[in-house]
C-alpha cells in the first residue's frame, strides 16, 4: 500500500511515454561527477519467458551506460 501511489504515476507516465523502464538491465555502478550520481552502466541480461517471481537467466549478452540529470535507483527480484 505504501508503494502503490507511487508506482502507478510511474506506470502512467511510461504509458506516455515519459518514463523508460529498463527491464533486463543489470546495474553493476553508479558514474559519478564531482560528487554526485550522474547515469549507471552495467549488463544487459538475455531476454526471458520466465514468468515474474521465478528465477531467470543471468546471461549477459552485452553492455549499457546511461545517464541523467536525475538518477532514481529502483531493483527488483524476490
Amino acid at each position: 500500500g505504501v508503494v502503490e501511489p507511487f508506482a502507478r504515476r510511474v506506470r502512467d507516465a511510461a504509458a506516455r511515454g515519459l518514463v523508460p523502464l529498463r527491464f533486463r538491465h543489470r546495474v553493476d555502478g553508479l558514474q559519478v561527477t564531482d560528487g554526485t550520481v550522474t547515469g549507471v552502466h552495467g549488463a544487459l541480461l538475455t531476454p526471458s519467458d520466465a514468468p515474474r517471481g521465478t528465477a531467470s537467466p543471468r546471461t549477459e549478452h552485452g553492455e549499457f551506460a546511461l545517464s541523467a540529470q536525475a538518477v532514481v535507483v529502483t531493483s527488483g527480484g524476490i
